[in-house]
This record gives C-alpha cells, structure tokens and sequence, in this order.
C-alpha cells in the first residue's frame, strides 16, 4: 500500500512532479515510516482514504482504523513538549489537514490547519523550515489551499512577497524559458497596462506552462525546488491580490488563473476537487464581465473553459450555454482548433488535454 503511494497514487495525484528529479532519499519521509508510528498511521490513512475517495465509496474500516490510530498518537505527541514542534509532527498535521479538506470535512481541516500554523509560529516562522524545503512548501499548500476553500487571505507571507516576475529573477529558468508565440505576446501587451503585479503573475504563468510542455515531451527534468518556489510564489501572489468590481477584466484574469493552477498542483483521478468559494467568485465574474473587445473575448472563453475544468459546475446551465455561445466564435469548431486557441493563452497538455476534452464534449453537445 505504502509503494502505490510513492509510485502511481503520487503521480497521479501530484501530476507537476512528473517533471521534477524528485529523490526520496533526500527527505526524511522514509525514517519516519519506520520509525514514526504517528506518521505511519497518518500516511497509511492517506493512501487508504485516496482508495476510498477514488472508488466513490465511504471511509472503509481500514481507513477509520487508521485515522482514529493517527489522532491519538498525535495528541500524544502534542502533550510532549519536546515532541510537539518536531519536523515528524508538523508532517502529521499537515496530512491530516490535507485529507480533511478533500474529503470536505471543512471544520476539521480548519482545526488541523490552525493547529500547524500554531506550530510553525511556535518554531519561529515558516523560514525555520528552510532545513526541510520539501516540507516547507507542503505546510504552504496546506495554507493556500485552505485560503482557495475558504475564500481568505493566506496565512504566510503577506508582508514579504515580491511581485517581481519569478522567472527574471531566477538564472535557471530565465535561462530555459522558451520564446513565447506571437499570440501570447499579444494577450501580454493587453493584460501590461492594467497592473503591473498582474501581469508579472500572468507572464510567469505562460512561462511556466511553456516550459512543463517542453520537459513533459524531452522527457527532461528539474530540481523540485525550482518549481514548488515558483508555484508557491504564483499562488501566494494571485490570492493576495483582489481588483473586486474596479477592473471586472483584472479580476476574471485572476480568478481563472487561479482556478487554473488548482488542477496543476493536485487532483484526483475520476474526481472532480470541489472549491466552492472559489466556484461563486468565478461564477459571479461570468456573469458580470463585459469584453471590451475581441481579445478580450477570447480571453473570457479561455477563463470559462479552464473554469469549468476545476471550480465551475459543468451544470450550470446559464454558464455552460454563455461558453457554448463562445466556443466556435473564440476558441474553435473542433478539439484540435480548440485547444490550439486555448494554448495561446494558457495551457500544459500532459496535465489539462484529458480534462479539457471532456469539458469539450460536454459544452458542445
């Protein structure tokens, strides 16, 4: 059980890791399997309960065995004062967290997630873990995931994010970024005068999906740091930012960007991950978004397209048929023109293609 996770069930479920050089034997998460029990009952009731939600099933015995198993060895180990702050525990309460979430258990995963903020200010801030980047930028999808749930602020970096473009400041992805097609340097000088933290967001973005088409098809890959900063700064950066009713364009670029790095990040094979608050944000920019003019309507039919992918209900009568209206007009009258048009705004085809198709299919019949 324990070897499907760290093979299928972690690509599956982390599919950007796929191009990341990702080396077990650099973290410490295979000593605490034999010599945590805590952490084992916790990664156990994880596999377990990825089983359970991939088959559309009810927590199994197993998986209740595992979790009651993990609660109580964890508040042993909060009681112990020593113990309490270790790397080991705060990975306890961040899959727990984590799991909670996915299974829509808000509360719990609110308490989970509170608790190991408590912990990490405990130990003197989020850069305390620099030691442990892989756990570190774990503890921050905890965060920004509970701020997509939740529809609030995250908990870490406020004060010192940058806004500056992450690929002009770091030498090896500046260094392998690819050339941006004609179409996308259009949507650029669209989106440049509106604001500048915007469109450094939006042009790291494009960059991003650019460079994981090219390592997905040369087989290629990259140290994990680069990419889990670069993500964390994206996400960071898009949720601390709010144009509300000001620039209806701006906000719907922002939402969708959003919506659109959920799927990147984590999903769940034949599940479709529910970010409620996330969905009525969107939902309402629909229907309240004007384009201006024909590029901007493009970039709405991309935005309801990727929407529908992750945070939009493809039930949604009126949305579906305003994405239908759009769809030969703005995007194309086949799949293939189709995900040509949405590729010149944002798109990575290992990840999106098998989503986008269904999303397709179900708009156009």
């Amino acid at each position: 059980m324990i070897a499907s996770f760290f093979g299928t069930i972690r690509e599956l479920m982390y599919p950007i890791d796929l191009c990341c050089e990702f080396n077990a034997s650099e973290t410490n998460w295979f000593g605490w399997m034999t010599n945590d029990a805590a952490y084992l009952h916790a990664l156990l009731f994880t596999v377990s309960s990825f089983h359970d939600i991939a088959a559309g099933r009810t927590a199994q015995p197993r998986t209740n065995y595992h979790v009651l198993k993990a609660i109580r060895l964890l508040n042993e180990r909060l009681a112990d004062s020593k113990m309490a702050l270790a790397d080991s525990t705060v990975a306890v309460v961040m899959s727990m967290a984590m799991l909670c979430e996915i299974a829509g258990d808000v509360e719990a995963a609110r308490a989970h997630s509170d608790g190991l903020k408590r912990i990490v200010e405990l130990r003197g801030g989020i850069g305390s873990f620099s030691h442990a980047q892989q756990l570190q930028v774990k503890i921050c999808r905890v965060d920004l995931s509970m701020a997509i749930t939740q529809g609030s602020r995250p908990y870490f970096f406020q004060d010192s994010i940058s806004w500056d473009s992450f690929f002009e400041s770091c030498p090896v992805l500046k260094r392998l970024r690819p050339t941006p097609s004609t179409a996308m340097l259009r949507t650029r000088r669209l989106i440049k005068p509106i604001d500048r933290r915007l469109y450094c967001i939006f042009k790291d973005v494009q960059d991003f999906s650019q460079l994981v088409n090219f390592l997905f098809q040369s087989h290629q890959k990259l140290q994990p740091g680069i990419f889990q900063d670069l993500l964390t700064s994206l996400q960071y950066r898009i949720l601390l930012l709010d144009f509300g009713i000001e620039n209806r364009f701006a906000e719907l670029l922002r939402l969708s960007m959003l919506a659109y790095l959920t799927v990147v990040l984590f999903r769940l094979p034949q599940v479709k991950l529910q970010y409620p608050f996330l969905g009525s944000q969107l939902r309402t920019s629909c229907q309240t978004f004007k384009p201006a003019n024909e590029q901007e309507r493009g970039i709405f039919a991309w935005a309801m397209f990727v929407g529908f992918m992750s945070a939009l209900d493809l039930q949604d009568e009126e949305l579906t048929m305003m994405l239908s209206e759009m769809m030969v007009p703005c995007l194309g009258s086949s799949w293939c023109e189709v995900k040509a048009s949405l590729k010149e705004v944002l798109w990575i085809d290992g990840i999106h293609d098998a989503l986008g198709q269904e999303v397709y299919e179900k708009i156009s019949k």
